[in-house]
């Protein structure tokens, strides 16, 4: 479950998010914090600031969970989502699995997005 799942959490983060400011939420697995997720609406696009799951938790499936429901967010908004990861960071393959490409590059940086939701 994620953002709280009842339909108030849920109403609210639309409300939220509709007015552009950034926002955090966590991400729960059996009613204990598992994790958090930070981002931003933009006008053309949605900024992944973070997706963390705790690491007692990784690999199971809920990292996966979590990013269907920000993709899902982004298509209804019709927005591709964007976010940056260290060149680094191991869970880079993990968002090429989810569809996601790389739009440029830094020494430091790999800057990805999910490309515009049909």
């Amino acid at each position: 479950m994620v953002g709280g799942g009842d339909g108030g959490s849920q109403a609210a983060f639309r409300s939220v998010r509709a007015r552009g400011v950034a926002l955090a939420w966590p991400a729960l697995a059996d009613g204990r914090d598992a994790g958090c997720v930070n981002s931003l609406l933009h006008p053309n696009h949605l900024w992944l600031d973070e997706l963390y799951i705790a690491p007692s938790l990784q690999s199971r499936g809920l990292e996966s969970r979590v990013l269907r429901l920000i993709l899902l967010e982004a298509a209804t908004e019709r927005l591709p989502i964007r976010m940056s990861v260290l060149t680094t960071n191991p869970a880079l393959a993990f968002y090429w699995r989810h569809g996601f490409r790389v739009d440029r590059e830094t020494k430091e940086r790999r800057y990805l997005t999910s490309g515009q939701p049909r």
